[in-house]
């Protein structure tokens, strides 16, 4: 890695170098000090983006530090919220990944409730025990692959973001807008998922008051709860459409 950045900045040097003597070189350009007022300003002006070149490449190649490598797998909630934040240097975004990552933080902390209170409630071989944590963990499930599906989206949200930026003088003003429209559709994604996770803690909240009334009820109850319903019904909705 430490040769390949010494390589690039050895290449931007020479092509500085190169540049400079094209300009600067009585059988080229033959830009010259003490000439024309145009020729002196021109070969200031060549000068002056040399340095900012030079002075640019070396922090980009040498310097900067490189971002983070995102965790091969995500499967834990702190995989997941480490790559969240490497996302943190997109600021159009900014406002979603907060949300993503306090859902997250509050996700953890319906799903150790509720697993305080099953303990409470039923032995683990009870298959009460059992149809609450199986439905839990098909939640949870769900939830961490909207997160991994909101991650590809701000991949794709922050390279278009970026091309964008750096070419729109050069596009046609079609190639511009479809950008943006791309911009905007990914933008709209991650709200749509964020309001999905929304949902599930929400509907994690209405199983967690309703376990709280629970009484000793009879495994064929358990089945009935709105709180238990609703959430077969989410998990078997994302699975048909997935």
């Amino acid at each position: 890695m430490a040769g390949t950045k010494l390589a690039r900045a050895f290449a931007l040097t020479l092509g500085v170098a190169a540049a400079n003597v094209a300009v600067f070189s009585p059988g080229l350009m033959n830009i010259r000090f003490g000439g024309s007022a145009f020729s002196s300003a021109l070969g200031a002006a060549v000068l002056a983006a040399s340095a900012l070149a030079l002075l640019y490449g070396a922090y980009s190649f040498l310097q900067r530090p490189p971002l983070p490598p995102l965790p091969a797998k995500l499967e834990t909630p702190e995989h997941l919220a480490a790559a969240l934040g490497a996302f943190r240097r997109v600021r159009t975004v900014e406002a979603e990944l907060e949300l993503a990552l306090e859902q997250l933080d509050r996700m953890e902390k319906r799903k150790q409730s509720l697993h305080r209170l099953l303990a409470q409630r039923f032995q683990p071989d009870e298959l009460s025990y059992r149809k609450f944590s199986g439905v839990i963990l098909e939640v949870e499930e769900l939830f961490r692959r909207n997160l991994r599906a909101m991650l590809g989206r701000l991949s794709v949200y922050e390279q278009t973001e970026a091309e964008l930026k750096s070419g729109s003088r050069s596009l046609s003003r079609d190639l511009q807008q479809r950008r943006l429209e791309l911009i905007r559709e990914q933008h709209e994604h991650l709200k749509a998922t964020l309001g999905h996770n929304e949902e599930i803690l929400l509907k994690l909240n209405q199983l967690l008051l309703e376990l709280t009334r629970l009484d000793q009820q009879s495994p064929a109850r358990v089945d009935e709860l709105p709180g238990m319903q609703e959430l077969d019904a989410l998990i078997r909705s994302t699975k048909y459409y997935a």
